[in-house]
């Protein structure tokens, strides 16, 4: 037999072939003798026999069936001319029913030829049966999917013999029918799944689809308002370039015949006006010239009866001034009296300061950031006050200087008396001296002014 299929050109048959011969078994020599008499040659008593290959084959064979799973296939004969691609389903059937493969299934359909264990039944059929796993607080199992599938087969009208689904202890028996029915229920369910599926991609696909083409739409659409809003500005900055260019050729040309009768009206009036003005100015000279001759004779009038009432105007002056510097010395006197006053209050402004001081540790955080406000303000004030006193020394010692001045000059007044009656050719010289005494009391006045505005402060800050 290993002879036969070592001898055909099929590789998978020579290889069947290789597997299925024995070790010990050598393949036919008949080619490869060299002579053809019938007698008995020199090895022929070590040659196996047909008897020890065919039990050596029939062993090897038990041996692999044993270790494997085989599955029987029966030949059939598809026509009887010999040719492809033809079936005779007459002659199949003929065929079938003299081997006994239709009595074997019709035996077989009677009773439960499918036969499933749990495992395999939830897996093939778990879909039949999801909603009622998916409530199942526990591990889905086999009897409770066959419930499931039982109450959808007999609709509450049949019990699970008459379905034809029987549970043992590892496996799912059914009989034909109920399998055929599973079966439907199955191909139906997977074929409405699928059409789901198919339903939910064909609408995600058109939906992008059609996305895509309103984004093309909208690019397309806004392309063209585009190159339509181009046109459109375009021809706006057109005619606005365009009216800009008329308005400024319009206005080159008018502001030149402006400009050349403004020049010619501006020539006429310059002659014109030059003319008037020279009348004008004419006129004008002829009387200024008048009135400095009036004047020049009447300051030498004016400056005769000037120089006789000047020297009895300073006498007067000289006493009253005086008699004002000593009222004004007895009153800075009695001021610097009445300092001490600004002495205590400094004093007493001291004394709250440090006892703000010594109370700043025993007060709380807010409190404490409103006392030291409060001792910076009085800071200041003590600050304030004490640079006012230091001004008000300074302004002190300076009026007392000038009061001495003044009295100095008020006894060279007295004394020059009688020489300034005698020396009436000399006030002119001396004009300029009195003209500067004149003015440093004007300051003194000043001076006093401004010492009697820090006094009010003074009282002010203190009150």
């Amino acid at each position: 037999a290993t002879d036969l299929l070592l001898a055909s050109k099929n590789e998978f048959v020579q290889t069947l072939a290789k597997i299925l011969q024995p070790e010990n078994t050598q393949p036919s020599a008949a080619g490869s003798s060299k002579s053809t008499r019938p007698g008995p040659s020199k090895g022929a008593s070590n040659r196996p026999t047909v008897g020890i290959q065919f039990s050596s084959q029939l062993h090897s064979l038990r041996q692999k069936i044993d270790d494997t799973s085989p599955h029987y296939i029966r030949c059939l004969k598809p026509n009887n001319e010999l040719v492809p691609n033809v079936f005779d389903s007459a002659l199949i059937a003929n065929q079938l029913r003299c081997a006994g493969v239709i009595e074997a299934l019709r035996v077989s359909r009677l009773g439960y030829p499918q036969r499933y264990s749990h495992q395999q039944f939830l897996s093939r059929y778990r879909m039949l049966g999801v909603k009622v796993l998916r409530k199942m607080k526990a591990i889905p199992s086999a009897k409770a999917l066959v419930l499931a599938i039982t109450d959808d087969l007999s609709s509450g009208s049949y019990n699970d013999e008459a379905i034809g689904i029987e549970v043992g202890k590892t496996k799912i028996f059914l009989v034909q029918k109920a399998y055929d029915k599973l079966e439907k229920l199955r191909r139906d369910k997977i074929s409405s799944s699928a059409i789901a599926i198919q339903k939910s991609v064909r609408r995600l696909v058109y939906q992008k689809r059609y996305q895509s083409l309103c984004r093309s739409a909208l690019m397309i659409q806004c392309h063209l308002r585009r190159v339509q809003s181009t046109k459109v500005v375009r021809a706006m900055r057109r005619e606005y370039s365009s009216v800009i260019i008329q308005n400024l050729g319009r206005g080159h040309i008018a502001r030149k015949q402006f400009l050349s009768a403004k020049a010619i009206a501006s020539w006429c009036q310059a002659l014109y006006r030059g003319k008037l003005d020279r009348v004008r100015y004419n006129k004008i000279r002829r009387n200024s010239k008048a009135l400095h001759l009036q004047s020049c004779w009447r300051r030498y009038v004016a400056a005769r009866a000037f120089q006789g009432q000047l020297a009895s105007v300073l006498i007067l002056q000289c006493s009253w001034r005086s008699k004002i510097a000593r009222n004004e010395f007895r009153k800075l006197k009695l001021e610097a009296r009445n300092f001490q006053v600004v002495v205590q209050e400094r004093d007493r402004l001291r004394e709250e300061l440090s006892s703000l001081r010594n109370a700043k540790t025993s007060l709380p955080s807010q409190q404490y950031s409103i006392s030291q406000q409060h001792l910076v303000e009085k800071e200041d004030e003590i600050n304030s006050l004490r640079k006012e006193m230091e001004k008000v020394l300074r302004e002190k010692e300076a009026v007392e200087n000038e009061l001495k001045d003044a009295k100095n000059s008020a006894s060279s007044f007295q004394s020059e008396k009688d020489i300034l009656i005698d020396e009436r050719d000399r006030l002119f010289a001396e004009n300029e001296q009195l003209r500067n005494i004149i003015h440093s009391h004007l300051d003194l006045s000043t001076l006093e002014r401004a010492t009697v505005d820090n006094k009010v402060r003074v009282s002010l800050m203190v009150g």
